[in-house]
């Protein structure tokens, strides 16, 4: 099976008091562990105070340069423009390659959904649709 490797968030007083990405110990994680041994990234951008977003446009560099597959957590930016242009800016210069989105955060539909996406790879989407049907019902489909 797979081994989750989690990397702590650092102190950062930068903008404000936060829990900022640890991307030197990601990076020592990467070469510890080995390129070719990791399933992908697990980044979020959707998240709450103290902790910041994570550094998507760091670990989107990390992944284009060891080539692992960059999966974001956006869970409420759907809704942001602003978050929408920086993963946009992120799959321009750097790598992500899916999206993970709630359909009750962004589009408010009573039954808890999500919405995969992909900038880079649909195929993967496609692949990803036809064996797994979700974990609700056909009503957020409808509803949005």
């Amino acid at each position: 099976g797979f081994e989750v490797v989690i990397i702590e968030n650092i102190f950062s007083n930068e903008n404000g008091d936060q829990l900022t990405t640890n991307l030197s110990e990601m990076e020592r994680q990467i070469e510890t562990i080995g390129a070719e041994n990791i399933l992908c990234i697990l980044s979020t951008f959707s998240c709450f105070a103290p902790r910041a977003p994570d550094n998507i446009h760091g670990i989107g560099k990390l992944c284009k340069k060891y080539d692992l597959y960059h999966v974001c957590n956006n869970a409420y930016g759907l809704q942001s423009i602003s978050t929408c242009a920086q993963i946009q800016k992120c799959a321009e210069k750097s790598r992500i390659d899916i999206l993970v989105q709630s359909t009750d955060k962004n589009f408010m539909v009573p039954v808890g959904g999500s919405i995969v996406a992909s900038i880079v790879d649909a195929k993967f989407v496609d692949e990803l649709s036809a064996i797994y049907p979700g974990r609700a019902s056909m009503a957020p489909i409808l509803d949005i």
